[in-house]
């Protein structure tokens, strides 16, 4: 939620205004056991949109046994909550996600995809 919200959608986007997210496919890896009282951190890297998908990675990594733990990546679109279809994301949303994807874009490593997502 709190990605969400950075990028302009909160709780009043999805009761009020009637847009939301539907997620439309994953793709998990794991990759090492978490344990009970490990210290892990969640990271998120975007891909690619377009008018009405976004295509992103999310991993998992522990901390305390300095592994990557899972990898998550997903493909979700723009929704619109009382028709229940996809829709256009939402403009408020593309505006902020458009600069991380533009950030994301200059890392100096890919993204590891599966290679049969895309938005």
């Amino acid at each position: 939620w709190p990605m969400l919200v950075q990028f302009g959608l909160d709780e009043r986007s999805f009761t009020e205004d009637r847009v939301g997210l539907f997620d439309l496919e994953h793709h998990l890896w794991y990759l090492a056991e978490l344990h009970v009282g490990d210290l892990v951190t969640v990271h998120s890297r975007f891909v690619a949109r377009s008018v009405k998908r976004y295509h992103g990675v999310m991993f998992i990594v522990n901390r305390t046994r300095s592994r990557l733990a899972s990898a998550f990546e997903y493909l979700s679109s723009g929704a619109d909550l009382d028709a229940r279809r996809t829709a256009p994301l939402p403009e408020r949303f593309t505006a902020g996600f458009d600069r991380m994807l533009a950030v994301h874009a200059r890392l100096a490593w890919p993204a590891p995809v599966c290679g049969v997502m895309s938005p």
